[in-house]
């Protein structure tokens, strides 16, 4: 084979594969569309985060985080769930209004990547979640968690700005 022939076999293998990854791609995300649109069909939603930028890990206070994950939030009157972003739409975590703590940020929000803190109290202990969305979404979450959370979570997000929580401190006798 002439060079040229090998060139033109690999642009095209190239094409080929390209288009495929493309077809099966689009595939799955209509698939995980229709499934959230069987979801939200069953409790009207607050909020839909189907973004691809949107990671999560969640820890167990005294326990190592897991691994930061994609997924798909969804929030309603009476949970925020998230959902695996896979086709089968596992629902990983799901958090009633009455075990949410606290959320606030750790650093100061950003044109770019934020990430938001919350702090869930379960029947087995207290779980730290971490989200980070673009700033628009991150915008679009908090607007939700102020009417999902209870009003003295809310107040106390927006007493003392920038409200950035610092972790435990030492405190005197």
């Amino acid at each position: 084979m002439s060079p040229e022939n090998v060139i033109c076999l690999g642009t095209v293998l190239f094409l080929v594969f390209w288009m495929v990854a493309l077809r099966i791609g689009l595939r799955r995300e209509a698939v995980l569309t229709a499934r959230l649109a069987v979801i939200t069909a069953q409790e009207p939603p607050l909020l839909t985060l189907d973004e691809r930028a949107l990671r999560w890990q969640s820890a167990q206070i005294g326990q190592r985080e897991s691994r930061r994950q994609r997924g798909i939030l969804l929030m309603t009157p009476t949970a925020l769930r998230l959902y695996g972003r896979t086709p089968e739409l596992p629902e990983m975590l799901a958090i009633r209004p009455d075990q949410l703590r606290w959320f606030g940020r750790s650093h100061k929000y950003t044109s770019g990547m934020n990430e938001i803190w919350l702090h869930i109290e379960t029947e087995t202990g207290w779980q730290l979640l971490k989200i980070r969305l673009h700033q628009q979404a991150m915008q679009q979450l908090v607007r939700a968690l102020k009417s999902f959370a209870a009003p003295e979570l809310v107040e106390a997000y927006r007493r003392r700005r920038p409200y950035i929580h610092s972790g435990p401190m030492l405190a005197a006798p």
